[in-house]
């Protein structure tokens, strides 16, 4: 028969249950390829997770953990002999230690002092910018008073 097998399967009844064997036969063969498809592209994405895996597990390694400093406070009277051999106030040392010892030695509120001695320069050259200022006495006030005179 020179037409196709389901042609062949119509004309010649012996060929019939041949057919239906190979169709069987071709069914299952595609359900075989689908399956060993499955597995084999999950092999592959197991494969590649490995493999990213791998890669995120080397480029740790090549990194170097940090080596941060602990920050050791300084006591009161190391601050206030700081200040002094920087020729500056004792008050304005003990106003810096009161105010980093409230505040945790963080700078910002935030993050954690690395090195105090840079944090004092620091708060030297701004004490005058944050002093308050002294305000005359802008009103002359009369304090002998004399309530017997006629207002004007």
């Amino acid at each position: 028969c020179n037409f196709d097998i389901g042609t062949c399967a119509i004309l010649h009844s012996n060929i019939n249950s041949n057919y239906t064997n190979i169709i069987k036969t071709l069914g299952e063969e595609k359900k075989q390829a689908q399956n060993s498809e499955k597995k084999i592209s999950g092999e592959l994405k197991n494969m590649e997770g490995n493999k990213k895996s791998n890669k995120e597990t080397l480029k740790r390694k090549k990194v170097a953990p940090k080596k941060e400093k602990v920050f050791n406070a300084p006591s009161l009277q190391e601050v206030l002999e700081f200040f002094l051999t920087e020729n500056y106030l004792e008050k304005e040392g003990r106003k810096f230690y009161y105010h980093f010892e409230a505040n945790g030695w963080k700078v910002g509120g935030k993050s954690s002092m690395k090195n105090w001695t840079a944090a004092a320069h620091n708060w030297m050259l701004n004490a005058e910018k944050y002093a308050k200022p002294k305000i005359p006495n802008s009103t002359n006030l009369n304090t002998h008073k004399d309530y017997g005179e006629p207002l004007l």
